[in-house]
Formats: structure tokens, C-alpha cells, sequence
């Protein structure tokens, strides 16, 4: 099975991804991401208050989106995401992104994976045994925004 991988239009790998991974959380409402420089388009918005799971609280001052361009021509892109710079992971809300993709996610004991509606693998994950989450496993992980640089990955119109 063919492993993702996205492109950025400079081509510079996500730097701090060990320290902000993309975690695909079950029971997230929104997606979230603390990497300014990663959205095709964002927007201030007032203070929005957020409480992680943990209890932190936090606030969202941005809406955007992030497009990951992957490879085989498919691009994933992430609508409605809030800008929250104190977090500490990309969360990828598994609910956003099978209703408004309509994709399918399947969980196993170590792993995941998104699939499309024919049944292609979009995205793969692994259990990040030390805080019982599923990291999206992204060899060359790279946001795209005009990926230029990919012949199988073309701008978003």
C-alpha cells in the first residue's frame, strides 16, 4: 500500500511536526493547528475560548484552511480549521473529516487509516504509545499550498 506524502510549494518539511504532530482525535468537534505559516488562508478571529481534554485552556484567533497534497493526485484539505497557537498538536477531527470529505476511517490496536469512497487509502497513522493517540504517519510531511513541485500534486482552483 502506497504511503502518503505531501509537498509544500517551497518544499520545506514541516519543522516541528515531533513537537505539534497531527493527531487524529474521535472525539474532536473542529480541527485544530498551532502552525501559523501551514494555512492557504486564514482569518483573525476574536478570542475563542477552547479546553483540551486535559483541562488547558486555550484560545483560537484564526479560521482557515490546510491543504495537504498527496501524493497520487489527491489532496486532502482541511476546511474550518481554528488557528490556536498555545497547542501543541495539529488535531484532525476524525467527525469533520468523514462528514465533510466523506471519507471512512478504520482503527485497529496499533493503527488507522482514511479511506476515500472507492476504497483508496488517504492517510495512515500509528498509535503514539505514550499518550495513547493516533499520529497521522506522514513520511515527508509537508503542507501544500500551491504545490508546484509535484507533478501528481496540482493547485488547489
Amino acid at each position: 500500500m502506497p504511503k502518503p506524502v505531501a509537498y509544500s510549494a517551497s518544499c520545506t518539511p514541516v519543522d516541528n511536526l515531533a513537537e505539534s504532530p497531527f493527531i487524529l482525535d474521535m472525539g474532536a468537534i473542529c480541527y485544530i493547528s498551532p502552525i501559523k505559516l501551514d494555512f492557504e488562508s486564514l482569518h483573525p478571529i476574536a478570542p475563542h475560548p477552547i479546553t483540551s481534554i486535559s483541562g488547558a485552556h486555550m484560545h483560537a484567533t484564526g479560521l482557515g484552511s490546510i491543504e495537504l497534497c498527496i501524493a497520487s493526485n489527491h489532496k486532502v484539505v482541511l476546511d474550518n480549521i481554528l488557528y490556536v497557537p498555545s497547542s501543541t498538536v495539529c488535531l484532525v477531527s476524525v467527525l469533520c473529516l468523514n462528514h465533510s470529505c466523506g471519507y471512512v476511517s478504520s482503527f485497529d490496536s496499533n493503527s488507522c487509516w482514511v479511506t476515500n469512497k472507492a476504497g483508496a487509502t488517504i492517510l495512515q497513522g500509528i498509535v503514539l504509545k505514550s499518550c495513547h493517540l493516533f499520529s497521522l504517519s506522514l513520511h515527508s510531511p509537508h503542507i501544500g499550498h500551491v504545490c508546484q513541485f509535484s507533478p501528481l500534486c496540482r493547485p488547489h482552483a
